[in-house]
């Protein structure tokens, strides 16, 4: 496994099982032994070097520029609520996800990004930043945490797979552009766009 690969191990041990009046001798196992369902994930971390460049790019924008307008455009689509879903809110979309015990810090955190995103809005480099973050966190949520939530994981499960793949990578990566970007600063986007009704937890 390459430095830019995160890998995951999910396993479901709901169903016991017992066996009894057997014998094995003379075995030797190299590698797991499981019972029950697993899954490997491994994802590709998020690459610096792009990133860097894609920086370095935004900050020769104009106005005027196409690519800038269509940035603006990009980011606005997620600081807007998600058409075509329900506009429940942030704390009715945990209740429904049965997560209720995440939602003193996702109020908290969701308020620090959305005072965050409203405060940058004239900076380019900052707009650009935001847009690539929130694209990378919207994406790798909804690919591989949500197919663990509809699956029925378990919360310590989900939590660990949306730190392992989503939080730690990103923050590794956005933070050596802009050390602003911390795995909270990531976890308020998260939950930012969880208000709008971007990612869902059912």
């Amino acid at each position: 496994m390459s430095s830019r690969e995160t890998a995951l191990v999910v396993s479901n041990q709901g169903t016991s099982t017992q066996v009894t009046d057997n014998l094995i001798t003379n075995n030797q196992i190299n590698g797991n032994v499981g019972l029950g369902h697993q899954t490997n994930i491994t994802i590709q971390r998020p690459n610096f070097n792009a990133l860097s460049e894609v920086v370095s790019r935004s900050k020769e924008l104009t106005t005027s520029d196409p690519a800038y307008v269509d940035i603006l455009e990009a980011l606005s689509d997620f600081l807007a609520q998600r058409p075509g879903r329900k506009v429940i809110g942030l704390e009715q979309k945990l209740i429904n996800g049965d997560r209720t015990d995440l939602l003193e810090d996702a109020a908290f955190l969701e308020n620090q990004a959305s005072r965050r995103l409203a405060r940058n809005q004239m900076s380019p480099t900052l707009q650009t930043l935001y847009l690539h973050c929130l694209a990378q966190i919207n994406t790798a949520f909804c690919s591989h945490i949500q197919p663990l939530i509809q699956s029925g994981e378990s919360k310590g499960t989900v939590d660990a797979a949306t730190y392992q793949l989503v939080i730690q990578p990103i923050c590794e990566v956005f933070s050596q552009v802009d050390p602003s970007f911390t795995t909270e600063a990531i976890r308020g986007f998260l939950f930012f766009l969880t208000g709008k009704c971007h990612i869902q937890w059912e």
